[in-house]
C-alpha cells in the first residue's frame, strides 16, 4: 500500500521543475480568463442580438441602404466628370468591374447570377442628366 502513492517529500524538486510547473500555472490561468472573456463577448453579442427589435433592424437597414446610394452615386458623379464616354457599362467597367461581369454573364444568358442593375442604370441616367443642367458636387 506504501508503494501506490507519492509523498511529497520523495519529489527531487530542481529549477527547472519549479519554472515548468509555473508556467504551467501561468498558462492554465490565462487560458482559463481568455476562455471566460471570450465567453462573455459572445453571451454580449448574442443578447445584444436578441434584444433589437425588427423597428431597430429596419431603421440600421434603412441607413445602410441610404451610405451605399451615397457611395453609388458619388461614383457615377465621379466617372462623369472624368470620362468623356457616359456609358452605364464603362462606368461598371470602371468602377465596379465585379458587378460588370455579372451584367455581361447575363447578356451571355448565364443563370448563375440573375441581379437586375435596372435601378443602378436608372440612377445613372438620372445623375447624368442632373450634371447637364447643374453643377452637382460628390456628398457625404
Amino acid at each position: 500500500m506504501d508503494d501506490d502513492y507519492v509523498m511529497v517529500s520523495d519529489i527531487p524538486i530542481s529549477k527547472q521543475l519549479i519554472l515548468y510547473s509555473s508556467l504551467m500555472v501561468m498558462v492554465t490561468y490565462m487560458s482559463s480568463f481568455l476562455f471566460l472573456n471570450l465567453r462573455k463577448k459572445q453571451k454580449h453579442v448574442y443578447e445584444s442580438n436578441i434584444k433589437m427589435n425588427d423597428d431597430e433592424c429596419l431603421k440600421l437597414a434603412s441607413h445602410a441602404k441610404k451610405k451605399g446610394y451615397k457611395i453609388l452615386i458619388n461614383s457615377m458623379v465621379e466617372y462623369q466628370k472624368k470620362h468623356v464616354n457616359r456609358d452605364f457599362e464603362n462606368f461598371l467597367r470602371v468602377y465596379w468591374p465585379q458587378d460588370y461581369e455579372i451584367v455581361q454573364k447575363n447578356k451571355s444568358g448565364d443563370t448563375s447570377c440573375r441581379r437586375s442593375y435596372s435601378d443602378w442604370e436608372h440612377l445613372f441616367k438620372l445623375t447624368t442628366n442632373k450634371l447637364k443642367k447643374d453643377s452637382w458636387e460628390i456628398v457625404d
